[in-house]
């Protein structure tokens, strides 16, 4: 039973690279998920660092970054929602 999904794992891998190399995949948008999460990253900084809030704290963490990069500003907010709701 294991060397099934073992085969089956091997074969999809194979296909998955097949597909991406035939593809042509534009790689612009991995430099600009890397930008978003690098000015997420700083602006969660500024955020701790500066004490703008006074003791508010958002951690920084993976959840909080991809949060901010997905949403954006109102990502922010709903952290700081979120932050107050569970003090």
């Amino acid at each position: 039973m294991h060397q099934g999904w073992l085969i089956l794992l091997i074969l999809s891998t194979v296909l998955l690279i097949i597909v991406l190399i035939r593809a042509r995949v534009d790689y612009r948008w991995f430099g600009y998920a890397l930008l978003h999460l690098v000015i997420a990253a700083v602006g969660l900084f500024l955020i701790n660092g500066t004490g703008w809030f006074g003791e508010f704290y958002i951690p920084i963490n993976i959840v909080t970054l991809f949060t901010l990069v997905i949403l954006g500003l109102p990502g922010l907010v709903l952290l700081i929602v979120i932050k107050l709701t569970l003090i």
